[in-house]
C-alpha cells in the first residue's frame, strides 16, 4: 500500500502492479495534497484506473475520508 504517491510524484511507478492484476491501494493524506480531487485525478492521469485511491486525514482518525472514484 503506497502512501503519498501524489506528493512524491511516484504514482506512475504503480502501473506495473496494476497491469499485473495486483491489488493496489494508494493513500494520500489531506495535509500533503492541496486539493483531494486533484490527487484523485493524478491517479487517473497515470493510467491507474485499477488503483483504489483514498485521501485521508493525518494521523488517520477516520474523521476525513474521500475515496477516489
Amino acid at each position: 500500500m503506497p502512501e503519498e504517491c501524489v506528493e512524491f510524484e511516484e504514482c506512475g511507478e504503480l502501473k506495473l502492479f496494476v497491469a499485473a492484476g495486483k491489488a493496489v491501494f494508494a493513500v494520500d493524506h489531506r495535509t500533503s495534497v492541496a486539493d483531494p480531487s486533484k490527487a484523485c485525478r493524478t491517479h487517473r492521469k497515470h493510467g491507474l484506473d485499477g488503483l483504489d485511491g483514498l485521501i485521508k486525514d493525518e494521523p488517520p482518525t477516520e474523521a476525513y475520508r474521500e475515496a477516489c472514484a
